[in-house]
């Protein structure tokens, strides 16, 4: 079962079906299925999933002479978004061989700027103090590793699971597109002004968010 951005009972309200508790099971059940629907829309056009994990570490090989590190400071994308450490405690290593990463010293985050919706990690500073954040010693290639936390904890409700401590505009995008859902199946159909307006909605709440960022070096598979 997934876990929910919504609540039925909000849903219910919201959707001007009333209190979930004299709706035909039926109709709860639809509900249900519509929000579980929408948060797994949402999982897929963000591009990230919701569950919380802990101490994900995510590996790169960097070559500095080689797109997107020419001209622009080093940007590193998450394997995951809504990352909930601190950019303070992030724990950034580098190593000129894979190997050596777990044992390296955790550079200095003074010059990390951390996007935690989207999941991505900036290393800005002139090329002196990014030689020496990086502590670069063999020329222009090495390994980088980057630790952190993420997701949404998830609590049990009447109807299985909700996620906690979520965005309003993730919850307001959840409530729309289980609306689509619930009326007409879909999450989005341009044959349905209706719907279409609820795309729009949705391209003004979420668009920001979305994780596509082809400036930014993906981890290591």
């Amino acid at each position: 079962m997934v876990a929910k951005l919504v609540s039925v009972e909000d849903f219910a309200i919201r959707a001007g079906l009333g209190d979930v508790e004299n709706l035909a099971d039926e109709v709860t059940a639809k509900a249900q299925a519509s929000i579980e629907a929408a948060t797994l829309h949402l999982i897929s056009i963000i591009r990230t999933e919701f569950d919380q994990n802990l101490s994900i570490t995510d590996n790169y090989y960097v070559d500095v002479g080689e797109f997107p590190f020419v001209g622009e400071f080093p940007r590193f994308y998450l394997s995951q978004g809504f990352v909930t450490t601190a950019v303070t405690a992030l724990v950034i290593k580098n190593a000129d061989q894979l190997g050596d990463l777990a044992a390296a010293t955790a550079i200095d985050t003074a010059f990390l700027v951390l996007d935690s919706s989207k999941g991505t990690v900036l290393i800005t500073g002139t090329d002196q103090a990014l030689s020496g954040t990086l502590q670069i010693v063999s020329g222009n290639r090495y390994f980088l590793s980057v630790t952190y936390d993420a997701g949404f904890t998830a609590a049990a409700d009447a109807f299985g699971t909700i996620y906690e401590n979520t965005p309003d505009w993730l919850t307001e995008a959840a409530q729309i597109i289980a609306k689509a859902i619930f009326d007409n199946g879909v999450p989005c159909d341009d044959g349905d002004k209706n719907v279409l307006g609820c795309c729009i909605s949705i391209e003004g709440l979420a668009n920001r968010y979305i994780r596509y960022l082809p400036s930014a070096l993906k981890p290591m598979s």
